[in-house]
C-alpha cells in the first residue's frame, strides 16, 4: 500500500469521524432526551445500536472502514446523559458481536502478504514498541499498586 493511499484513508478516516462528532453532538442529545421519556425497557439501547450501525454503514458508504463509523457512534454516545444506560443495555450485545468480529477480520488477512521479511520486521518494531509503551506507561502510573511489569507482559 503506497504511503498517499495510506495517508488517503486516514485523512477520510479522521474527516468521517470529526463530522460525526460534530453532527452527532447536534443530533443525538434530542433524540435520546424523546427515547428516554418513553421510558420503554431497552429502548434506549436499541436507539444506540441502531445508531452505530448507521454510522458504520455511512463510514463503509464514505469509503472507510466499518469500524470507524462504530468509533464515532461510541465517541458521539460517550457524551449523553444516558451514558451508563446506554452501555449497560449494549454490553450483553457486545459480548457476542466483538468475537464475531475479530472473528472476521482475522479470515479477512491475506497470511501470504505477511510472510514477507519486511512485513515480519514491521511486526516486530510494531510489537516492540507496543510492549515497551505498555511498560512504560505501567510505570508512570503514580498511584498504581500492581506489577507493573505485568501491564507490558505480552
Amino acid at each position: 500500500m503506497s504511503a498517499c493511499r495510506v495517508a488517503r484513508l486516514s485523512g477520510l478516516a479522521i474527516g468521517f469521524v470529526a463530522v460525526a462528532l460534530a453532527a452527532g453532538s447536534y443530533a443525538v442529545p434530542p433524540i435520546f432526551r424523546v427515547v428516554e421519556r418513553l421510558r420503554t425497557t431497552g429502548a434506549l439501547g436499541l436507539i444506540a445500536l441502531a445508531f452505530a450501525l448507521l454510522l458504520a454503514w455511512l463510514a463503509d458508504a464514505s469509503g472507510s472502514a466499518m469500524i470507524v463509523g462504530a468509533l464515532a457512534a461510541g465517541l458521539v454516545l460517550h457524551h449523553t446523559p444516558q451514558r451508563r444506560e446506554i452501555e449497560q443495555s449494549v454490553t450483553r450485545l457486545g459480548h457476542f458481536f466483538v468475537p464475531i468480529f475479530f472473528a472476521c477480520v482475522g479470515a479477512a488477512v491475506d497470511v501470504r502478504a505477511l510472510a514477507t521479511p519486511q512485513m515480519l520486521l514491521v511486526a516486530v518494531v510494531i510489537t516492540a514498541v507496543g510492549i515497551a509503551g505498555k511498560v512504560v506507561s505501567g510505570y508512570s502510573l503514580r498511584k498504581f499498586e500492581g506489577n507493573r511489569l505485568l501491564v507490558g507482559s505480552p
